[in-house]
């Protein structure tokens, strides 16, 4: 076996001891807005095309030129849970969960297979839904996951003239999710 000299000792440390990409940054696109919750020890992006609203959520975006939460909306969230044992929070109760309350809220509400989605290097289930609503058809799209002793969701809901943009801000929210520390 060849003795390896100190040079290359040195020049691999070196090498390996040098400053490398964060996982996952978020990248500086103009289309985007750059949002951040210390609180809730999240950050992620979302299109331009959309603004907050206020309501008592980590944050609700409604498409520009709406100025309420109505037919179109993207909300970001960690819901009440009943008391559980810490830690011990079942993704199946989680998704059915959230099943139940699109049919309190929707009628005739058509749900496809679950399937899994890493949110932020996190294990979820996304669910795609139609249903009726109160003004037509509304398409849901939202994943659901579970960090810590917290449940997270990324719901977006729309009718269908405009579930074509809400899916997109959806993708733009889930794939730029990050954990704050």
């Amino acid at each position: 076996m060849k003795r390896r000299g100190p040079a290359i000792l040195l020049a691999v440390a070196i090498a390996g001891c040098a400053a490398q990409p964060a996982p996952h940054a978020l990248t500086q696109d103009s289309s985007t807005v750059q949002f951040a919750s210390r609180e809730n020890h999240v950050r992620f992006s979302y299109p331009k095309t959309w603004h907050p609203v206020t309501d008592d959520t980590i944050l609700s975006l409604v498409p520009t030129g709406e100025t309420s939460l109505g037919d179109h909306r993207l909300v970001i969230d960690i819901p009440d849970l009943p008391f559980h044992i810490p830690g011990l929070i079942p993704m199946g109760l989680v998704v059915r969960g959230f099943e139940d309350d699109l049919k309190k809220r929707y009628k005739d509400v058509t749900l496809a297979p679950v399937a899994d989605r890493q949110v932020g290097g996190v294990a979820g289930q996304e669910l795609n839904a139609h249903a009726r609503g109160d003004h037509g058809d509304v398409v849901v799209r939202a994943v659901l996951f579970v960090e810590g002793d917290r449940v997270y969701f990324i719901d977006a809901e729309s009718d269908t003239t405009g579930a074509a943009a809400a899916s997109k801000a959806f993708e733009t929210v889930a794939d730029s999710f990050q954990w704050m520390d």
